[in-house]
């Protein structure tokens, strides 16, 4: 029964996607569209700055990715075959290349001008409809790009209300052996998932994020975690990966979460995890892929006698589909905790999910978006829930967008979330938390 549901949710994606079309067809003529054809760079994006390229080269629909952004992307930022962006930095001498700051700094901004949810407010013992408008999220610095052949940088500093803080920060070293893309190595804040088909970044509908890279946590049953992972985070971590003709490969040894900013990481334990994957090199599937993420890594929680451990391990097949201006991704994830609420009980929960979105261009101007989402663990349920607090762990929804680009560099979205979640079994899941929301982002 479960898997014919998962099954009709998948179909459901891929048809809903190729039929609202004609109904897009039809409103896209209420509004302007940019020009066709273009070629030069109508965003101010420091990559389209730096090549003089149009943003739509290495996106569909930033900050989703093409097949070409991709291999731009694991080649450091370089334009395959090319000089490394020396070509447009400023040489001092035979040894010093300085790029220009307009070429490796670009802002990113993100707004949400109303949201409301059904059931976000707690009052008088119940659920309570929230809304908000007009809200800032966020402001990123982004710095990006080659410092000179073979050697780049990547930073995303993060400003929001009331705090500062940077979620991805690594240099990458690049076509350290063989062919161009063959061998190459980045360090610092890593997202071990990067090279699987979906790794929880660079969203095609970017302020709705995946169940099984967000809302799963390790030993997510436990309080004091000192290195609990979501394993679509960046931590600190050294990684080698290529690109092979269709062979996509990454190993990733990585340190648990860091608690300061030059503090060391809290157990001994190291994190371990890899993707293998075969991808479509050329032709109208050029950058479909299969592939298999695996992950090892242990959470702790240390008393005054005893430290306990949790070791979670995930394996998370994967296919994306690239077909033309059709682009679909999914994943299905298997995780197991060994020891669920960091105790001398060693309880085992096995959590499953799967992740899966749909979107294509309507035309230069309109983008169609679906996304579902499935997260269950319950083994939670019959281990815990009788007699406790304590929640079945499930989250399921379908989220169908639609979005505007007026630019390249601009997009401004509606997204509707629908809760299908059917355990009823505590009063966290008694009610149905349905929202809708409008998102504005700009790089530039």
């Amino acid at each position: 029964m479960k898997r014919t549901k998962l099954l009709a949710g998948t179909l459901t994606i891929l048809a809903v996607a190729w039929l609202v079309t004609p109904i897009i067809h039809s409103v896209r003529r209420l509004c302007p569209v940019r020009p066709t054809g273009v070629t030069e760079a109508q965003a101010t994006s420091q990559f389209s700055r730096r090549y003089n390229v149009d943003c739509r080269v290495c996106h569909a629909g930033f900050p989703r990715l093409t097949s070409f952004g991709e291999k731009f992307k694991m080649n450091g930022y370089q334009m395959p075959g090319g000089a490394g962006g020396d070509e447009t930095a400023t040489k001092v001498s035979d040894r010093l290349v300085v790029p220009k700051l307009g070429d490796v700094f670009g802002l990113r901004i993100a707004l949400t001008p109303f949201a409301y949810a059904k059931s976000g407010l707690t009052k008088n013992g119940g659920k309570a409809a929230s809304s908000s408008i007009g809200r800032g999220n966020w402001l990123q610095v982004f710095t990006a790009g080659p410092i000179y052949k073979n050697v780049s940088i990547f930073i995303e500093t993060e400003l929001q209300n009331d705090k500062l803080h940077n979620n991805w920060m690594y240099l990458g070293f690049h076509n350290l052996a063989g062919p161009e893309g063959y061998l190459n190595a980045r360090v610092g804040n890593l997202p071990a998932m990067d090279w699987h088909t979906i790794s929880g970044r660079l969203r095609a509908n970017p302020p709705l994020k995946y169940s099984i890279t967000s809302d799963f946590k390790s030993a997510a049953g436990a309080t004091g975690n000192e290195d609990q992972l979501g394993i679509g985070s960046a931590n600190a971590g050294v990684e080698v990966y290529g690109y092979a003709g269709p062979l996509v490969y990454s190993a990733v040894v990585q340190d648990g979460k860091q608690q300061t900013a030059s503090g060391v990481d809290k157990n001994q334990d190291k994190n371990f995890a890899g993707t293998l994957g075969l991808r479509m090199p050329d032709g109208d599937l050029e950058g479909s892929q299969v592939s298999v993420f695996g992950l090892r890594a242990v959470d702790t929680k240390t008393t005054s006698t005893t430290q306990f451990r949790d070791t979670l391990k995930v394996v998370s097949p994967g296919l994306q589909v690239r077909y033309k201006d059709f682009d679909f991704q999914s994943a299905f994830l298997y995780a197991e905790d060994d020891n669920w609420d960091l105790t001398n009980k060693y309880l085992k929960v096995v959590t499953r999910g799967i992740a899966a979105s749909a979107g294509r261009f309507l035309s230069d101007a309109w983008f169609a978006h679906l996304q579902w989402d499935w997260l269950e663990s319950p083994d939670v349920g019959r281990l815990f829930d009788k007699g406790t607090t304590t929640t079945h762990v499930n989250k399921h929804f379908l989220s169908p967008s639609i979005w505007w680009f007026p630019r390249e560099n601009l997009r401004w979205g509606l997204t509707v979330k629908y809760d299908m979640e059917t355990t009823a079994n505590t009063a966290k899941h008694g009610y149905k938390n349905h929202e809708v929301f409008s998102t504005i982002r700009a790089m530039f």
